[in-house]
Parts: C-alpha cells; structure tokens; sequence
C-alpha cells in the first residue's frame, strides 16, 4: 500500500492492533446501562435523598462508559478491514513470497 507519510502515521496503530478479541465491548455497554440504570432507580425510589444531586453525573458516567465499550469495537472492526485489505494489497505487490509461504 503507498501511503503518503500522514497516511502511514494514521493507519499503522490498526495494522499493528490486535484483532482477536473477545466481546470486552459488550461487557463495557454492560456496565454502563448498569451505572445508568443506577442512577435513575436512585431518583425514581428516593431511598437515598442525599445523593440525588450526583444521579446525573453518575447517569452521564454510565453513558461515557457504553460509548467507549462502542468506540473500542469500532477501532477494533476498522483494524480488521485495514488489516484484511493490507494482506491483499502485499499478496498482490509480492506474489512470491504469498507462493512460498502456502
């Protein structure tokens, strides 16, 4: 792939990243509709009076926490395209040495 050298600085952190990962994304939105729900059981239930102030703070942490679980995924899922695409364009580039190696 000929890259210019911006390009080169912007794509090699997701040919470098590891592709192979299990569902950390998933446990991540997990966790933050835990937080969020949280917080709004806190204010809907009253139990707690005292911290109904923070329950929004807490219900805008529990909504970061799912964005970045999602944000992950998405760079993980842009790494593989960039990776796949990458292997295509060497196999094509060096054909010898995709020979040699099957």
């Amino acid at each position: 792939m000929e890259l210019t050298p911006e390009e080169k600085r912007l794509v090699a952190p997701y040919l470098l990243m590891r592709t192979s990962g299990g569902r950390g994304w998933l446990a991540g939105i997990v966790a933050g509709v835990a937080v969020c729900a949280a917080a709004v059981a806190i204010v809907a239930v009253g139990s707690w009076p005292e911290a109904g102030p923070y329950c929004p703070l807490v219900f805008v942490i529990g909504l970061v926490i799912a964005e970045q679980a999602l944000a992950r995924r998405d760079r993980r899922r842009m790494a593989r395209i960039l990776q796949k695409y990458d292997a295509a364009v060497q196999r094509f580039m060096y054909p010898e040495e995709a020979e040699e190696t099957t």
